[in-house]
């Protein structure tokens, strides 16, 4: 907790949008692929909840290095 008040202490948003950022992301992602291009995938939902999550927790703790 911590080391996140560090990181985002300068920003506008702050905390909220490391929260933020991941469900807008699977929000975006969710409506192009299952409405504009028809993926038949079911539980499409879940496979990016399960795929952007992980993805977005490595990018950000790694990408201080």
């Amino acid at each position: 907790m911590k080391d996140l008040k560090i990181k985002y202490r300068d920003s506008t948003i702050g905390f909220l949008w490391s929260l933020v950022n991941p469900l807008l992301l699977i929000l975006v992602y969710g409506f192009v692929f299952s409405h504009i291009l028809k993926v038949g995938i079911p539980n499409f939902w879940y496979f990016l909840l399960i795929g952007i999550l992980p993805w977005n927790f490595f990018a950000q703790k790694y990408s201080a290095l």
